[in-house]
């Protein structure tokens, strides 16, 4: 929408606010049409008001859910708009999405994974919802499911260097080394500068016995600024630093 067009969207919808304070709807109308700037927190406060004016509005739930979730980071907020959502319609599939990755943010994986899954029942081949499944399974050691996920990420995206790199650290889990390393190999010659492959390249390295390799990972990482990188240093790689 162009800017003038925008301005004057807005200003109708002030209007019609103005002429009526109780209605939820303008509000949310409003709300989405500032979502195209970069005021997040004015959208977030036009939603509310929809919300405290209907507190069942699912469409302001949902949108104000991934504001606290995407901007705010605040994951407690979040949930409680997802879950509001959810009760007032059990059937919206990507609000399970949603509520899964939140939870995995907030760290209750095995909630993550039963939402994740819910919702991959009906877009199995969702590449993001896939990622975050494969992620939430690695923490709860269900590492074989994850490297399920991630073969068909890969399968899909044979370089989303992300699904290399977490595929890699399933399979070291699992004492696949061999895998795990021609895994996060192919990560870095994908994308040289993700620490993340460098960290988890190393940790298999650690626990193959290859500590020289493993700290020159660990250099590498530090060196793209990776803060866990530079404490596994100070810890396991004085030696070679002398």
């Amino acid at each position: 929408m162009e800017l003038g067009k925008m301005k004057e969207a807005e200003s109708d919808f002030n209007k019609a606010i103005d002429r009526n304070y109780e209605d939820a709807q303008s509000y949310y109308l409003r709300a989405t049409l500032k979502e195209k700037g970069k005021d997040k927190q004015a959208v977030i406060t036009d939603l509310s008001q929809a919300i405290e004016l209907n507190p069942n509005h699912e469409d302001a739930l949902f949108k104000r859910g991934k504001l606290f979730h995407d901007f705010k980071k605040d994951y407690v907020l979040a949930l409680n708009d997802f879950n509001k959502v959810i009760e007032v319609n059990p059937d919206r599939n990507e609000a399970y999405f949603w509520r899964g990755k939140t939870k995995y943010n907030g760290g209750d994986f095995k909630a993550a994974d039963k939402d994740l899954s819910r919702f991959l029942e009906y877009e199995a081949d969702n590449v993001d919802a896939l990622i975050i499944r494969g992620a939430t399974r690695i923490n709860i050691n269900d590492n074989s499911g994850a490297v399920r996920d991630y073969d068909e990420v890969i399968k899909q995206d044979p370089k989303n260097f992300i699904a290399l790199t977490n595929r890699g650290t399933a399979k070291g889990a699992m004492k696949n080394f061999a895998g795990a390393l021609e895994d996060l190999d192919l990560a870095i010659k994908i994308k040289f500068d993700y620490s993340p492959a460098y960290i988890n390249r190393a940790s298999i390295k650690f626990a193959s016995g290859d500590k020289k390799g493993a700290c020159k990972d660990l250099e590498k990482a530090d060196g793209l600024n990776n803060e866990k990188a530079f404490n596994l240093i100070e810890k396991y790689c004085k030696e070679f630093n002398k």
